[in-house]
């Protein structure tokens, strides 16, 4: 007698396609989700990390802040220099960012070598200093095989004495402008409001610093300008907290 064997047929094959289908819809959006909750964690140990080094330098050095340098603080054509005063550096080094692939973009040194870094030393890793969701780069640098920038991490421009850009005068003709350059200074707002890092906009980062406005307007309604542009999850915090 002769075996036969027996195959699915159109129908069944047709069925189970629809079933992975089905189950694909249903589970992709929870593992999106889950995949984005790890990365808000990640996120928000990277800062808790960040907020520690920050508080580390400042009590080993009589409660001054970090310095927190504006590498840009001339009009075009800018003079930069990682050194504030000739002398110090600031919590990184960072100038003009962008998406070329200038060695700008990705030196670690920047971060990690305590010549270029008041935090190098504070710091177990410079990977806080990245957003684990921040992994954007040019055409010319996905052509080099770049799989993101050196840092998506910038600090408050009013938080650690450095140069700002247009002093001595308020920057971008602002009405207000006050600098806290010690854990001490904190007044009005107090400590509790005031945000120290936040992550930028691959499209706005440019640098170490991040300004916004610092006016009794701003406190008082909760508006102001921003010069630069913070992430989406970063701005839900910054509109609650003033500069």
């Amino acid at each position: 007698m002769k075996n036969e064997t027996k195959g699915f047929t159109l129908i069944e094959l047709l069925v189970v396609i629809a079933i992975i289908a089905i189950l694909a819809a249903i589970l992709l959006p929870v593992l999106n989700q889950a995949r984005q909750r790890a990365e808000a964690a990640e996120c928000m140990n990277n800062n808790r990390q960040l907020g520690i080094a920050w508080l580390m330098y400042a009590s080993d050095n009589q409660e001054r802040l970090p310095i927190n340098s504006d590498t840009r603080t001339a009009l075009p054509p800018y003079s930069p220099s990682f050194l504030y005063h000739g002398t110090t550096q600031s919590w990184i080094t960072c100038n003009t960012m962008n998406w070329t692939t200038g060695e700008q973009n990705t030196n670690l040194s920047y971060l990690e070598n305590s010549k270029y870094s008041l935090l190098a030393d504070y710091l177990k890793s410079v990977g806080v200093m990245q957003c684990p969701a921040a992994r954007f780069v040019g055409p010319f640098q996905a052509q080099d095989g770049w799989a993101n920038r050196s840092h998506s991490v910038v600090m408050n421009a009013a938080v650690g004495d450095g140069d700002k850009y247009l002093e001595p005068a308020n920057p971008f003709g602002w009405s207000a402008w006050y600098v806290v350059k010690k854990t001490t200074g904190f007044h009005s707002p107090g400590p509790s409001d005031v945000w120290v890092f936040s992550d930028e906009r691959p499209d706005s980062l440019d640098d170490n610093i991040f300004y916004c406005e610092s006016s009794a307007q701003l406190q008082a309604s909760g508006s102001g300008m921003l010069t630069e542009l913070p992430r989406f999850s970063a701005w839900r915090f910054l509109r609650h907290g003033f500069c």
